[in-house]
């Protein structure tokens, strides 16, 4: 009999087993009895926490959906024709390589999205266990949104072009630890459910740390659990009402996405403030490359370092590294503009041992204090998303200018006047601001932009289609739907 790859995962996701160290540290559940890990309350920590580090795997937000596979979809990079990831770049989801990729996706949010729903399962027979009511409302919360998030970005990626179908079957909505099968739901069905979801990751995440502490990005001061500190690594209140701007967004629902990223930006002082400019363009040997106070949610990534240099390093050979084309790149920071603090050399450089003559992307290379709070995070949600979204919202044409060049400013750019096309200095605010973390492919597609730049040539564009912006289902999950 054919089992479901859902179906598998789900089986699998009980004895998955992850690792890391100090406050990150989870005992691996290959070695516990599911009932020995929700007998108390740090083993519901644990398990949470696992879902976080499997998060970093290469086959999802350490690599393929931040970085890699879905930066290519986005043309990021001079893709040449023999590269390793050559049919992605050119969307050919038929090639054993790209439906390798596809799968591993799939497979690896639908595993995450499994331990989420474990955990979801058996929290309320269980929360006589937790030392206070706030503690078990914000796992809950954390899981809620956690499932939401994860299934959305599954729904970007494999789903319709919205904007133009958004009842065309799509993807399952898992909202249960089940191995029966799932069914596809249309498009605008799974965006209710995501809602539904976030709805109540907001509702009981009322009481989170960060709304009253902020995201505490440092150790206990009192030497006791670091697990409700470092809130911007966790799916944390203000994080899940941002997921709920961007799902908006995309649902086309203006209002409400302006409404929901204008609660996030009123906020912001005190809890994601703007990066200080000296932090990236006067700290030479440990450089904030990431912008890492003005994050809402990131991953924490003890291996970012070895995927910077799997990725990025210019001693890769042309066939394996990810770089953008030299015209491109100039064109992207406004004509090599490098007042701009995201064209700073700690992040845009030519090597100077003379081994590339263009410049390597280096944002996620390690630094010399390896005791750094910014160090080895993966962003996934910026304060800027929340700019962006409310320029692209407002119907006050003033405001809408007002909110994008509040990033500019805090960027080191110039405004841009009322006489723009904020459409256009929106998009290429997407192609500057979240170069490797993966949103401007999900930008294009939302958009159903037809005519994107081609990463390997400096003035040809790529023609986009629906068959271009959505990959077909793993072929394991096809042929059992068949």
């Amino acid at each position: 009999m054919k089992k479901h790859l859902l179906y598998t995962i789900l089986l699998a996701a009980l004895f998955s087993a992850t690792s890391c160290k100090k406050w990150l540290s989870v005992q691996p559940r290959d070695k516990v009895s599911e009932q020995k890990l929700f007998d108390t309350e740090q083993g519901f920590y644990n398990a949470l926490n696992s879902v976080y580090l499997d998060m970093n795997l290469k086959d999802t937000y350490g690599g393929q959906m931040s970085m890699e596979m879905i930066e290519v979809l986005g043309q990021q990079y001079n893709i040449l024709s023999d590269h390793r990831l050559q049919a992605i770049n050119n969307y050919n989801f038929t090639h054993d390589s790209a439906k390798a990729r596809i799968a591993m996706a799939w497979r690896g949010n639908y595993t995450r999205i499994a331990n989420v729903n474990k955990i979801l399962a058996v929290i309320d027979d269980h929360k006589h266990i937790f030392s206070n009511a706030d503690n078990y409302s914000n796992v809950k919360g954390e899981s809620f949104a956690l499932r939401a998030f994860l299934h959305f970005d599954i729904l970007r990626l494999f789903g319709p072009i919205y904007a133009v179908d958004s009842l065309k079957k799509s993807i399952p909505y898992v909202d249960d630890f089940t191995s029966k099968f799932q069914e596809l739901l249309p498009a605008n069905i799974v965006i209710d459910k995501v809602l539904k979801d976030l709805d109540s990751a907001e509702l009981y995440l009322r009481k989170d740390p960060i709304i009253t502490g902020g995201p505490m990005f440092s150790g206990n001061p009192d030497g006791g659990s670091q697990f409700w500190r470092f809130r911007t690594l966790r799916m944390n209140y203000y994080a899940a009402i941002a997921m709920k701007a961007r799902v908006h967004l995309y649902r086309r629902n203006k209002a409400a996405a302006l409404e929901n990223a204008k609660t996030v930006i009123a906020a912001q002082e005190g809890r994601f403030p703007w990066i200080n400019k000296d932090y990236i363009l006067t700290n030479k040997i440990n450089p904030n490359r990431i912008f890492h106070t003005e994050i809402l949610f990131g991953l924490h990534d003890i291996k970012l370092a070895d995927k910077q240099k799997n990725y990025f390093d210019p001693v890769l050979e042309a066939r394996n590294i990810l770089a953008p084309l030299p015209a491109r790149l100039t064109a992207t920071y406004e004509n090599n503009n490098t007042a701009d603090y995201r064209n700073n050399v700690a992040i845009w450089a030519i090597p100077g041992n003379g081994i590339k003559d263009y410049r390597c992307f280096f944002k996620f290379s390690d630094i010399e204090h390896k005791d750094s709070l910014y160090r080895n995070i993966i962003p996934l949600i910026r304060i800027s998303e929340m700019y962006y979204i409310a320029a692209e919202t407002e119907t006050d044409k003033t405001l809408a200018f007002g909110y994008l060049n509040t990033v500019r400013k805090n960027r080191g750019l110039l405004d841009v006047p009322l006489t723009a096309v904020i459409a256009t200095e929106i998009r290429n605010e997407y192609k500057r601001e979240f170069y490797g973390e993966g949103q401007l492919f999900f930008y294009y597609k939302r958009l159903n932009t037809t005519s994107i730049p081609s990463g390997n040539s400096s003035t040809a564009n790529v023609a986009m289609t629906a068959g271009k912006y959505c990959p077909p289902l793993p072929d394991d999950e096809i042929r059992y739907r068949d």
